[in-house]
């Protein structure tokens, strides 16, 4: 979907940036439940019942006076619970029932893509029974009924999802479940005719943050089964804490990390004392401070039942710190009167000096057109409150020149007032501090008047003399609703002036029904070699066609030197996710993505002769996965990393000749603190010759992702996250690798620097 972004730069230098935010719980999907507690003190028991005990307890709401309900696909309603219901640490009279199984509080959900439980996506603050993306449409009896019963201080509701069916299933795939929220506030749920199989259904409970939870199923077929009873019983009252973010990454900015934490005392009426306890952190030093005042924060402190206070944490090495230096410890809330505490997960690290493309979206408006719309950004730095111009526009690519100007190049939709269905890429040349130099230029303007031209997922090379190369998608609308792919290349001045000829190279010539696309573009001493996806005509009914890897070579001028090849090619399998990277000696590295089933996918490579002719196949046996990208060090010894597809994490192997690599050679995992898909990796190497890798979050684009490993692969600042917040906005960097460049300038931060 098309967002309306607003489109940045970050520059790190030896002192860096970072911002606090909150992880998702650490929680993968299980083949078990989870223990059946959480850190709050919820209870959970649950037992398949013989059927005459499971009907003694089943009170039908079919065919009684209960309130019934359809609903559009993923939608809900919020109705009154009939009295207070205790839920985690807050009280609610109204709740949200949702279609897709599942009770919200404060917002309804319309997501129908259930998750593990805790995840601080959203949603949070939930009641699932059986969360999936569920049919409650009006056809035949099936309903969700609701319906308050019992008598004061033993009122319970009752909601029933009556024969719905799971989206796609087959005829008598119907579930009927209920959930019972009482006055005391315990929580049951009942399966009584579960004819669908739950294997991609959550059930349990989350707590307003997405921090604590119970994990009743995930994704377990067979365990969600008829006359299951799960009963999830609240504690009492009693001395607790909570402290958030529950993990914070920071950079080292001006010879400090500044975490901002919250603790809560969400005890119902206990009042206490809280300090706090770091445990011994050699080389470096901790200072707390009351957030509001900024004085030192006197230890321990009060915390009345319900209130909450917020502190800044100041961890800074203490004396020179080289860039990697990093410290990774748990902060502790204690309270005093009793064995309640509350832990939180810091990691502070000197950075290396990089600069970094990156985009943020807000949320957003989805009109009728399918179109999206935000509003401006503002955003809080440690330097004040910086107002950032809006445009619209994705896929972001971005390159540093000799002369250590950069070019920022994305695509831009037409807005929604516009009628033409365009796309079109435009870039902005920059200094070294991120000043403009050329203003934003359409590469080619389809606005103008208007055209039914989309330019999409561009690239960038920038070669030793100045000439930039831009290559990207065309399709021209035929008519019918029907495009014509092709792969452009736009090779310009070092100033973004056009060259006198070739302003446009059609790098391909396709017909319709074939596709191209993912191309990618590099310059090595003389030459711009581009790679991109082929499939062939017609593609097969379920979109899987096999995918070939084709190449061209083009002088930096824009001249031809060698035709069209085809240079990865097998029936029946899919290359995907090229990559291409310059070796310094006039040749270039091609790593891909070899796709032999759904679930077996390899990552293989090949060095390119300047023609990127007679290449050799090189295959990484134990390396499986996607979006591959690769960067040489001073010794020659070549980095190849990626996207590992089993634990969704970036993998990485040291390949010291990359002509002659051990077919064999394991690859290291980078381990994550967050418990979230990681995708999207950006890779370059410093003038030092360390490594930097950053990536994204992958399920919500929340956070950002850095590591920095030395020259023989050795990790110096393990993962951590250094932008971006649990719930806050998407945040991107560049999807095909290249969003990172050299930066020896002077520090700064959060540079607007265009408008639509």
């Amino acid at each position: 979907m098309t967002q309306r972004l607003s489109l940045r730069l970050l520059i790190t230098a030896l002192l860096g940036v970072g911002l606090l935010l909150p992880v998702a719980g650490i929680q993968a999907a299980l083949a078990e439940p989870l223990a059946p507690s959480d850190q709050f003190g919820y209870l959970m028991v649950t037992n398949v019942l013989d059927e005459a005990v499971f009907m003694s307890k089943w009170e039908e709401l079919y065919g009684s006076s209960a309130a019934a309900r359809n609903f559009d696909s993923d939608d809900g309603i919020e109705v009154d619970i009939g009295f207070t219901f205790r839920f985690y640490e807050n009280a609610y009279t109204r709740v949200f029932i949702n279609d897709n199984g599942l009770l919200t509080f404060g917002s309804k959900t319309t997501r129908p893509t259930n998750e593990p439980i805790p995840r601080d996506t959203m949603p949070n603050n939930y009641i699932a029974a059986f969360w999936d993306n569920l049919d409650v449409s009006n056809i035949g009896d099936r309903k969700v009924y609701y319906e308050t019963r019992g008598a004061t201080g033993n009122r319970y509701l009752l909601v029933e999802w009556y024969q719905v069916t799971r989206v796609g299933a087959s005829a008598g795939e119907t579930l009927t479940f209920q959930i019972k929220l009482t006055e005391r506030g315990d929580i049951f749920f009942y399966y009584k005719e579960m004819n669908a199989s739950g294997l991609v259904a959550s059930a349990g409970i989350e707590d307003p943050d997405g921090v604590d939870g119970i994990q009743v199923a995930y994704r377990q077929p067979g365990y969600l089964v008829n006359f299951r009873e799960v009963v999830i019983s609240r504690p009492a009252d009693n001395y607790r804490l909570k402290a958030l973010p529950t993990y914070s990454g920071r950079f080292v900015i001006n010879g400090v990390a500044t975490f901002r934490l919250t603790v809560r005392n969400i005890s119902e009426a206990q009042n206490d004392t809280v300090n706090i306890i770091a445990p011994p952190l050699p080389g470096w030093e901790i200072n707390y401070r009351d957030a509001q005042t900024l004085s030192p924060l006197a230890l321990p402190f009060n915390l009345a039942a319900g209130a909450s206070r917020s502190i800044n944490v100041l961890v800074k090495p203490a004396g020179a710190a080289a860039p990697g230096n990093y410290v990774d410890f748990n902060l502790t809330f204690q309270s005093t009167k009793s064995s309640a505490s509350a832990t939180t997960r810091l990691q502070a690290a000197v950075p290396a000096a990089f600069a970094m493309g990156y985009y943020l979206s807000p949320d957003y408006k989805v009109l009728q057109d399918g179109r999206a719309l935000s509003e401006l950004i503002w955003l809080k730095s440690d330097y004040g409150l910086i107002m950032q111009d809006p445009f619209a526009g994705r896929n972001i690519v971005f390159a540093r020149a000799a002369n250590k100007n950069y070019v920022y190049v994305w695509d831009h939709p037409n807005m929604p007032s516009e009628t033409t269905g365009y796309r079109e890429v435009r870039f902005v040349i920059l200094n070294r501090f991120g000043g403009i130099l050329r203003g934003m230029t359409d590469v080619d303007d389809h606005a103008s008047p208007p055209e039914w031209i989309s330019d999409t997922k561009p690239a960038v090379a920038i070669a030793p003399t100045g000439q930039i190369a831009i290559a990207f998608r065309r399709a021209p609308s035929v008519g019918g609703g029907t495009y014509i792919e092709n792969i452009f290349l736009n090779v310009r001045s070092a100033d973004g002036s056009d060259l006198p000829s070739p302003k446009f190279v059609q790098v391909t010539n396709s017909v319709e029904g074939e596709r191209v696309g993912n191309v990618r573009v590099v310059s090595t001493t003389n030459r711009f070699i581009l790679v991109w996806e082929y499939s062939p005509a017609p593609p097969q009914p379920d979109d899987s066609v096999f995918k070939e890897l084709w190449t061209a070579v083009f002088d930096h001028n824009g001249n031809r030197i060698s035709a069209n090849q085809r240079v990865v090619s097998q029936a029946g399998f899919n290359y995907m996710y090229p990559a291409l990277t310059d070796l310094a000696d006039g040749t270039a590295l091609l790593s891909y993505t070899e796709e032999q089933t759904a679930d077996q996918s390899y990552i293989k490579y090949r060095v390119c002769n300047p023609n990127c002719q007679g290449v050799t196949e090189h295959t990484l046996h134990n390396a499986r996965g996607r979006n591959s990208h690769a960067a040489l060090f001073s010794s020659r010894k070549l980095l190849l990393a990626w996207t590992d597809p089993i634990s969704e994490a970036i993998a990485y192997v040291l390949i010291p000749n990359y002509n002659s690599p051990d077919p064999n050679q394991i690859p290291t995992l980078l381990a994550s603190p967050s418990s979230r898909s990681q995708d999207y990796l950006n890779l370059m190497i410093t003038p030092d010759d360390r490594a930097v890798l950053v990536w994204m979050d992958a399920v919500n684009s929340n956070y950002l992702f850095y590591a920095l490993l030395d020259a023989n692969g050795n990790v110096l600042t393990p993962p951590m996250v250094f932008m971006g917040e649990a719930g806050g906005l998407a945040m991107n960097t560049s999807e095909i690798g290249q969003g990172l460049a050299l930066y020896d300038g002077s520090y700064r931060q959060y540079l607007s620097f265009m408008r639509r």
